[in-house]
C-alpha cells in the first residue's frame, strides 16, 4: 500500500486529537497538528451567522498582540474575521498583499504592520455552518502555507481544519484570560 503524504497527515492529526483527553488537552492538541503543518498560532471560534455576535474565541497567538488588537479595535477592520463571520470564501491572506493599496494612515494599514511585526504574515482559515451556528479556525504562517501542499494545501487544510473543529470546545474557566475570552457559549448541534 503506497501512502501519501496527505494521507499521512490526516492519519497523523486524527492521533494526535484522539490522543487528547480532556478540554484543554484538545486545544493543545489542535497546536500541536498546527505546528506540523508549519502554524505559530491558531485562532479558532464559534458565532451566530445572522447576527455575527461572537459566542467564544481561543487563541495561541502572543499575549501582546492580543492586547494590542482589543485596544486598537482591530476587530472593526479585521478582514480575516469579516469573512469568517460573513462566511466568505477567502482562505489564504496575505498581509504584505492585502496592505498594498490601502492609506498608510489607516487603521488598516495599522493592523497588516502590526500583524506581521509578530511573524503573523500569512493566515488559511476555513468556517462552517450549521444552521445559525458557526465556527471558524485559522492558523498564522510566518511563511506562506501554500508551500505545505502546493495547490493541494486549501484541500489540506479543509480536511485537517474539519477535524480540528470538531475536536474544538468552548473554553473553560481554568483558562488564562489572554489565551480565551468571549461572550456566553451555546454549543454547536
Amino acid at each position: 500500500m503506497i501512502s501519501t503524504r496527505f494521507a499521512n497527515l490526516v492519519i497523523d492529526t486524527a492521533d494526535i486529537l484522539a490522543s487528547a483527553e480532556t478540554p484543554d488537552g484538545r486545544w493543545w492538541a489542535i497546536n500541536r497538528v498546527a505546528r506540523m503543518l508549519g502554524a505559530n498560532a491558531v485562532n479558532a471560534g464559534a458565532f451566530e451567522r445572522d447576527t455575527r455576535e461572537v459566542a467564544w474565541v481561543r487563541s495561541s497567538m502572543d499575549p501582546g498582540w492580543l492586547e494590542l488588537y482589543a485596544q486598537a479595535d482591530f476587530h472593526e477592520v479585521d478582514p480575516l474575521l469579516h469573512d469568517i463571520l460573513t462566511g466568505t470564501r477567502a482562505s489564504h491572506y496575505d498581509f504584505a498583499t492585502l496592505e498594498r493599496g490601502l492609506p498608510s494612515a489607516s487603521r488598516e494599514t495599522q493592523l497588516m504592520n502590526v500583524v506581521r511585526e509578530y511573524d503573523y504574515n500569512y493566515m488559511i482559515a476555513h468556517t462552517w455552518f450549521e444552521g445559525n451556528a458557526g465556527k471558524g479556525v485559522a492558523l498564522s504562517c510566518v511563511d506562506d502555507p501554500r508551500s505545505m501542499f502546493g495547490r493541494g494545501t486549501d484541500r489540506a487544510f479543509s480536511a485537517v481544519s474539519a477535524m480540528m473543529a470538531l475536536a474544538l470546545l468552548p473554553p473553560g474557566d481554568e483558562l488564562h484570560e489572554g489565551w480565551a475570552y468571549g461572550a456566553r457559549w451555546q454549543g454547536l448541534t
